[in-house]
């Protein structure tokens, strides 16, 4: 390993004079010979004039004539051969003026005589440590450096008697015991105090602004002074007064203040003046005026955009108010619109619309684009809804259509002489024609028609019957047409009872009247008679009944003797008819006479070979007298002589035994009264006494045996009588309840009073009826009492599918509860209202496909709000659901419970105010006195709730609670306003 002798330098280290030469002369030591490379600072040194190296196999020598300081370093010898390499380092130090101080020269302390600066050493001393420094000075705008200190021990230095306001450079250098190193200068510096006033903090700005404050924020001033700012003043004013007032009492160390007690109304304006050492700086600029009142929030997005219209050259929008209409009313509106494929959104309209729409015209034919609308209010524009998908710039097409009100939809009732108005909303595109017709013809001449882009409607005033009918309105363009169909009932009075009046079982106080009812009942059902009678020799009617639903009257209460006209009314819901009168007087008296005979003949009601069953009727008048009984008298038809059964019957049937076989035989019948005997009645038709030989009766009851999801059973009794021939057997036939033909159960004759007829469809109600039969022929049918119905094979209890949302409308409107509950079978519906059933009628109108069931509600009061519930009820079981309907109407103080103008209340007592207020969503309320705004304190409580607020004022005092008092309301459907005056007395 090759080897260097260091005995001639044994520190490896070199000290030299700058200028003189360096030379590092160093033995070698190797076998083989080694080879030798000089460098410095890790860069082999390449020879030049300056630097000369020789190398032999035995030393190597390094000469560097005219050192200077950049010489300084550390020198490697990199010794290398077969056996190996190694490196030795000789450090050289040449002996040096230092260099010049690192800077910058930094200015620590400026002042208006004085500048303090400071500098770092320099990063190489020459060798020798630095013993002191060398400060100059000079004007910036003049040449000649004036030596300042010569002996500054430390890298800092404070300059002196400058003059302030001018301008210095100053300079250092570093000495050593070799001399005095490089110059080091700084920028150019103002001599200037730094410790004065500051500047003015920034411009305030204004946030946060309620009625009674506000926050100001502001900078802190460009200018300290040179000192730290130890806090600012702040001051107020309104904007038509002069006079600044100070906002704060002691300063405040924060750039911000909430600035407070101020007055609800009033414009206010703001500054800031900034605190240090030396004092007060000037007043910052005046902040923007900024009104003392309640933050406004901006208005909720506009509700529903839609096209409404569109031509080759215009865009027509419309939309409906926000829900929100933020805390001030909507001042107008604004469009914008994007072109499809750009991202920029043009303003339409720089002006806001005053309503729901707004046409832009001059538009690029079939361009396509996007619209939204923005509502704005004192509080800026709120958020904006965006019509949905785009718009082509083109002609609009639609086929008719129409809009009926739910009146319209069943029946359209009007009372007579009332008017007639069928308005009907109508659109399409083009605007569709209309035609009106009543029942397939034309309508009344004296019906006024009026059609507008929005609406047609037919006026009929002075309403009579005759213009009940069905009305239609044709609407056609050249997209198509479409029938809107109204039903039109104009009710009246109905006309009078029809005659003539008739009088029956006349009595000594009595008498039953009768007569028809009227030809026209007025278009509404007859609710009843009037019935009047009066005595011939006065003229006062006297009410008998009010309300007979019958077309006659047993009238009592008569005087025997005298002569009585009667008069009957018909009264329907509409009012009442003229009057029918009896034509003749009727007088009451007691009958002394025999009944009249029976004006029907005697009804054969069976036949045997000795005897003859009849029946018959009463007669229509018994002679004043109660019947007492009837004779039975017979004749064999070719004799003249009646003969009479000695027995007085007391009933209207009797069989009449002992007569003779095969004879042919009539009857006729004689009433009985305490008077005395009828003539006789007319006679019957000629009859043989004979055994018959009939069909037999009709089987007996049926009764049902099993019933199953595809067959049902049942069993039936024998006739009651076979018609004298035995049954020969059965015939059963049935039918679907919704079907009118009947089908054979059976084709051959059976013999069992029993039957099960397989193969039929399960959850269907079916009739049966069973037939007998003998020789003779067919009986009369026996029907089942009720329809049967088959099981079904799977029943599923109600469950629901949907539950009923929530539903918003506004009062006055239809609002629509749905839901959805299936199963089978398919359940009955019904409706409840806060617990009690809906009867369905004009105001509630129920559908329900089985799966889907909905109420329309025609909402008239606040009370219509609240819980509705769907019940389902089958044979499994039963399932209900239930929604809440919210109604929406305007603020508005109740009108059934007004304010007075004035209150009254005695000094030193309480005072109460109640004021009662409709309005959905609640709204928000406000008591006003005078200008001020009342809120809860010790001797004030005010108590809301959703239908009524309350004022309460204890111990009140003439000068401080006698005056002017408001309520205001406010939702987003509108406000009400209300004012009195309250007096103290004592």
């Amino acid at each position: 390993m090759p080897v260097v002798d260091f005995s001639s330098i044994p520190q490896k280290v070199v000290n030299i004079l700058a200028g003189k030469t360096l030379e590092l002369d160093l033995p070698i030591i190797g076998r083989p010979p080694p080879i030798c490379s000089w460098y410095f600072s890790d860069n082999k040194i390449k020879i030049t004039d300056r630097v000369k190296i020789k190398s032999t196999g035995k030393f190597s020598k390094l000469t560097v004539s005219n050192t200077t300081i950049d010489d300084t370093g550390d020198y490697s010898l990199e010794v290398k051969n077969a056996i190996g390499v190694i490196t030795e380092v000789i450090k050289v130090i040449i002996l040096s003026k230092p260099d010049e101080p690192k800077g910058p020269i930094r200015f620590d302390e400026i002042d208006a005589t004085t500048v303090t600066c400071s500098w770092e050493p320099p990063v190489r001393d020459g060798g020798a440590p630095i013993s002191g420094y060398v400060v100059e000075q000079r004007d910036a705008h003049r040449p000649g450096w004036v030596p300042v200190c010569d002996s500054v021990s430390r890298p800092t230095f404070k300059f002196e008697n400058l003059i302030e306001g001018d301008e210095y450079v100053f300079r250092a250098a570093a000495i050593n015991r070799y001399g005095t190193g490089e110059f080091l200068q700084s920028e150019i510096v103002i001599c200037r105090s730094l410790n004065n006033v500051s500047g003015p903090p920034g411009r305030p700005t204004i946030f946060d602004v309620s009625r009674d404050g506000m926050t100001v924020a502001w900078n802190p001033p460009d200018e300290d002074g040179g000192l730290e700012v130890s806090g600012y003043i702040i001051e107020r004013k309104e904007v038509r007064s002069d006079r600044w007032v100070r906002a704060n009492k002691n300063p405040v160390t924060m750039t911000r203040y909430r600035s407070t007690e101020l007055i609800e109304g009033l414009e206010y304006e703001h500054r800031i003046t900034a605190i240090n050492a030396r004092g007060l700086s000037k007043p910052s600029l005046p902040s923007k005026p900024a009104v003392a009142t309640d933050p406004i929030d901006p208005p909720g997005c506009p509700q529903n955009p839609r096209i409404t219209d569109t031509t080759k050259s215009s865009v027509s929008l419309a939309w409906s108010a926000p829900d929100d209409e933020g805390d001030a009313r909507v001042d107008g509106y604004l469009i914008e619109m994007q072109k499809v494929g750009t991202m920029a959104w043009i303003k339409c309209n720089t002006t806001p619309s005053l309503i729901c729409e707004y046409t832009l015209t001059n538009m690029p034919q079939g361009e396509e684009f996007k619209f939204r609308v923005m509502a704005c209010n004192a509080g800026g524009s709120g958020e904006p809804a965006e019509v949905p998908g785009t718009v082509t710039v083109t002609e609009m097409l639609e086929s008719p259509d129409y809009d009926l009100e739910l009146k319209y939809k069943d029946m359209y009732v009007v009372r007579q002489g009332g008017v007639v108005r069928l308005s009907v909303p109508i659109k399409g595109k083009p605007h569709p024609t209309c035609k009106w017709s009543k029942d397939g013809g034309a309508v009344s001449t004296k019906a006024m028609i009026a059609s507008t882009e929005d609406a047609s409607e037919l006026v009929i005033k002075g309403a009579e019957r005759s213009d009940s009918g069905v009305y239609d309105l044709l609407l056609e363009n050249k997209v198509g047409k479409k029938k809107a169909q109204i039903k039109v009932k104009v009710i009246g009075r109905p006309s009078a009872p029809e005659g003539p009046m008739f009088f029956e079982e006349i009595q000594a106080n009595s008498v039953k009247v009768s007569w028809k009812v009227p030809t026209d009942d007025g278009g509404s059902e007859i609710l009843g008679y009037i019935i009047e009678r009066r005595e011939a020799a006065r003229n006062a009617w006297y009410t008998v009944d009010s309300r007979v639903t019958d077309t006659q009257l047993v009238v009592k209460g008569l005087k025997e003797g005298t002569e009585y006209h009667f008069k009957v009314t018909a009264e329907n819901s509409f009012g009442v008819s003229s009057s029918l009168k009896s034509e003749q007087p009727l007088v009451p008296k007691t009958p002394l006479c025999p009944p009249e005979p029976s004006s029907t003949p005697p009804e054969i009601m069976d036949v045997t070979k000795s005897s003859v069953a009849l029946a018959w009727s009463r007669p229509k008048d018994d002679g004043g007298s109660a019947i007492t009984g009837y004779f039975v008298e017979y004749k064999v038809v070719s004799n003249e002589t009646w003969s009479r059964h000695q027995t007085k019957i007391n009933s209207t049937m009797f069989t009449l035994p002992g007569l003779t076989p095969d004879a042919d035989y009539q009857f006729r019948i004689v009433a009985v009264n305490n008077i005395g005997e009828s003539e006789a009645g007319p006679m019957s038709d000629p009859v043989t006494c004979k055994d018959p030989f009939d069909k037999p009766s009709q089987p007996g009851e049926i009764d049902t045996v099993n019933v199953t999801n595809n067959f049902i059973t049942i069993r039936w009794q024998a006739p009651e009588c076979d018609g004298g021939k035995e049954v020969l057997g059965y015939w059963v036939e049935y039918r679907k309840s919704i079907e009118s033909t009947w089908k054979k159960c059976n084709k051959q004759r059976l013999k069992e009073k029993e039957l099960t007829m397989p193969g039929l469809s399960e959850a269907t109600e079916y009739e049966f009826r069973v037939f007998a039969e003998n020789e003779t022929g067919m009986s009369r049918p026996r029907r089942t009492a009720t329809c049967i119905k088959t099981k079904l094979s799977v029943e599923t209890k109600p469950s629901l599918r949907k539950e009923m949302d929530e539903v918003t409308a506004k009062l006055g409107q239809p609002a629509v509860m749905k839901c959805q509950i299936i199963g089978r079978p398919v359940p009955d519906i019904k409706w409840y209202h806060a617990g009690k059933e809906i009867v369905e009628s004009r105001k509630y109108e129920m559908s329900s496909d089985g799966r889907n069931h909905s109420l329309s509600i025609m909402t008239d009061q606040q009370e219509d709000e609240g819980e509705y519930t769907c019940k389902a009820i089958n044979d499994a079981g039963e399932a209900e659901t239930t929604g809440i309907l919210v109604l929406e109407a305007a603020s508005s103080f109740h009108p059934d419970y007004p304010l007075k103008e004035t209150y009254y209340a005695g000094l030193g007592t309480t005072l109460r105010i109640h004021a009662v207020y409709i309005g959905r969503p609640e709204p928000k309320i406000l008591w006003l006195h005078g200008a001020k705004t009342l809120e809860n304190t010790e001797d004030i409580s005010i108590e809301t709730t959703e239908h009524y607020t309350h004022l309460i004022i204890k111990n009140v005092q003439r000068r401080v609670h006698g005056g002017k008092y408001r309520i205001r309301l406010h939702n987003h459907f509108g406000r009400a306003d209300t004012a009195f005056n309250v007096e103290i007395y004592g």
